[in-house]
């Protein structure tokens, strides 16, 4: 979420609450949750002597992190076809179109906030 706040991303995709561990993410994609085994799994320098420091950990995980969206992104992503496609798109149309209701009344609101009612 931060780092979303720090290069100004105008579209945040992630929930307020949104966490994601690296170490299930390893094992998901590595099979292995152990941080010095999935980074040398992926081919990441990893050196046991500054092991369970903070900011080394911290380094290492968000560099294999890293590894995983850029692979996620090499072998084409999760493309959504058929049904799942034809779901996406109307649930992101439904969205958008609520969306825009919602900011117009805002907008209509905000500007009648402006205009004095007389009797």
């Amino acid at each position: 979420m931060s780092a979303v706040e720090r290069i100004k991303f105008k579209r945040n995709p992630f929930h307020p609450f949104t966490v994601i561990d690296t170490a299930s993410l390893a094992f998901l994609f590595l099979g292995h949750s152990v941080l010095s085994v999935a980074c040398e799994t992926a081919g990441i320098e990893f050196n046991a002597q500054n092991a369970h420091g903070a900011e080394y950990d911290t380094d290492r995980e968000a560099e294999l992190f890293c590894y995983f969206v850029n692979r996620f992104k090499e072998l084409g992503g999760w493309p959504l076809s058929g049904n799942d496609l034809e779901r996406a798109n109307s649930a992101k149309e439904k969205y958008d179109n609520r969306n825009n209701s919602t900011a117009k009344t805002t907008e209509e609101a905000e500007s009648e906030e402006g205009t004095e009612i007389k009797n």
